[in-house]
This record gives structure tokens, sequence and C-alpha cells, in this order.
């Protein structure tokens, strides 16, 4: 979400020559990277176990987008807790103690969350298309029966499809060859370069280019269509008020200025947190890595964008959504005195929120 932690040319099977060397390994491998990976794995958990929650407690939530957001959250969840250790033992260890097994089940997993998430995201953006430009042609194809089966069909789909995962990887040697190891080290692999040539160009179409794609002209789509409908209903103001009036902002109006900044933040952040570890992977399959200390910090800190996407999710939610907001208090007031302030709505946001509610046939907490 090296989808692996280290690919084939380690920096754990670098020769340490100095003591300089051995402290920036020290530091950078056994303490720096395990603790951001831990930062990530209670952050994402706690935030996408706090959407979890909410889906679940509050039944009004339970549309058919949350649906969606709730795979997307337990996908999260998954990954961080089960995958993101094992990637942060696979950088701090000095050899992979674990045997062939947790190998290869622990990175059949990694791709399965990875590809789970990215092709809920574009179920996501498919969804919102469809309830914005055709809600009431596309109503008999967004229930939450349907979505639950498309949710089922991609979990399906993605562990039958990354199978050969679990023949890829194995337990690999870096014998000693009298260079300073005083044992071999074993780590957690892809069987060879090649393979791993054929494995990542196809990882990288499939859960960057594609879906990025995809979701970009699914926006791009239901901008184009809001922004219309807004200049068609100021026409009609205007011809009602006369050519000189001035049709002032409805609320309508505002939401399709705040959803153009929300869809733009989601594939921006998208994008961003994933393309430098592909880029990474690419790079070091099909080119001559670099060994320099600054690629070996940046090849961390690649990762460490790529997994923190986990966690951003719950983050945009709880920024673009006043739903999951006013839910999660709501839920929390009656067990924290402290928190029992009942969440309010101003006249305005009650327009809008209503407004919505007639363009939109299904409410949702997260406009993505």
């Amino acid at each position: 979400m090296d989808v692996v932690a280290l690919n084939e040319t380690s920096t754990a099977t670098t020769t340490l020559v100095s003591a300089d060397e051995m402290s920036f390994y020290f530091w950078f491998y056994k303490v720096t990277i395990p603790t951001l990976y831990g930062l990530i794995a209670v952050v994402g958990s706690v935030g996408n176990g706090m959407v979890i929650f909410v889906i679940s407690s509050e039944r009004k939530m339970r549309t058919t987008v949350n649906l969606l957001l709730l795979n997307l959250a337990f996908s999260d969840v998954l990954f961080l807790v089960v995958c993101v250790p094992f990637v942060a033992y696979h950088f701090a260890a000095d050899n992979w103690a674990f045997g062939d097994v947790p190998c290869k089940l622990s990175q059949f997993l990694l791709y399965v969350t990875v590809y789970v998430t990215m092709y809920t995201l574009v179920l996501v953006a498919v969804v919102r298309y469809l309830t914005i430009v055709f809600p009431r042609s596309s109503a008999t194809w967004r229930t939450r029966r349907k979505v639950s089966c498309a949710i089922g069909a991609i979990w399906a789909v993605m562990l039958m499809a990354n199978l050969p995962t679990l023949l890829i990887y194995r337990v690999k040697l870096y014998p000693d060859t009298g260079d300073g190891y005083e044992y071999p080290y074993y780590y957690c692999g892809v069987e060879d370069k090649a393979t791993g040539r054929r494995l990542f160009l196809p990882f990288f179409v499939l859960t960057y280019v594609l879906p990025l794609s995809v979701i970009t002209t699914l926006y791009l789509l239901v901008l184009r269509f809001l922004r219309h409908n807004d200049a068609n209903s100021s026409a009609r103001v205007k011809a009602r008020r006369g050519n000189q009036a001035t049709a002032t902002p409805t609320p309508l109006d505002e939401r399709t200025q705040h959803a153009t900044r929300i869809l733009v933040v989601v594939v921006v952040v998208f994008a961003v947190c994933w393309l430098p570890l592909h880029a990474h992977l690419l790079f070091s399959y099909f080119t001559a890595q670099p060994q320099s200390r600054a690629y070996e910090v940046s090849r961390g800190l690649f990762h460490c964008l790529a997994y923190a996407n986990s966690c951003m999710n719950p983050i945009i939610y709880n920024y673009v959504s006043r739903d999951f907001r006013r839910s999660f208090r709501s839920i929390f007031a009656a067990r924290c005195r402290w928190c029992a302030r009942k969440p309010t709505t101003t006249p305005s946001e009650r327009e809008a929120l209503q407004t919505m509610d007639a363009h939109v046939t299904e409410p949702v907490f997260a406009v993505v």
C-alpha cells in the first residue's frame, strides 16, 4: 500500500563497514521507521475504528455509500493491524524469524487489502456519479443489497486474483560471503527480480493508473453536472427577477463549491501518497537502484507516506462531513459527560441539507 517492506536490493544486506553506517542503520531502520509505522497503525486503526463504530451504531448512517466507506475502513484496519506490523518488523529485524507461511500470508493479505481499498474507492465514485447525475434511473442499482453484493464481489475477485502471491513470496537466504556478516540473512521477498517486474508493473497499472483515471473522470463529470445545474438555476432566477437582478448564492451553490474542493482533495491525496512508492518500485525493478543514503531515507519515507493514506480517509471524513461529526458526538454524548453538548445546526445548514436531500436521493456522511 515496494508493497513489501524491503525489495531484492534491501539495505539490510548492505555491508556495514563503519561506525557511522552502523549508527545510521540502527537509528533509521530500527528506531525511526518502526516508530513511524507504529504511529500510522495506531492513528489509522483508531480513526477507521471510529468510522466503523459510527456507521454500525447509527441506523440512519447505513446508506449505500456509507456501506462502501464501512468496507473501506474495514480494509484499512485489516491492513494496519495485520500487515503493517510485519512490514515494520521486516525493516527493523536482523532476520525473518516467522517462517514461510507467515511470509506468504502477510504479503497476500497486504496485496488483497490494497486492491480492495482502491476498487472500493472506485465503486464509491461510481455510486456518487449515479446518485447525482442519474438519481432516478439508477435508483434500482443503488440499493443496499446490490451494493453489498458488489462489496462481496470485490473481496472475492481480489482474493482469487492475488493467489499467485502465495507462490511468488518465500523466505529467502542471503548467504554469508565473508564480507562482514557472521550469519546468513533470511528475509521475506519475491522469487527473483524478473518475477518482481511481472508483479509490480501490473500492480502500478491496476492500483494506481487505472483507478485514479476512473475516479478523476467520474468526479470531473459530477462537478461538470453540478456546475451546469447551478448555471441553469441562476439563469432561471435572473429571468424571474429581471435581467438586472443579481442571483444570490443558494445552499446548493455553496454545496457545489464545497464538493469541488473535497473531490479535488480526495483525488490529490490518493495520488500524492502513492506516486512516490510506485515510482520507487518501478525504478528498483527496471533500473539499477541507487545505493546512496539519501535514497535509503527516501525509500523508507515513501513507504510511510503510502501507508499513511489509510489514516487520512477518516480525517477527510471528519473535516468535510457534518453528518459524521454530529453522529459521532451524539453517540458518545451519552457515554462522556464532558462531550455531552449536543451538536447543533444553524438555519442555513439545515436549509442546505434539506436542499441536498431533495437533489440527491440518499444522505451520505462523506462527499466522495
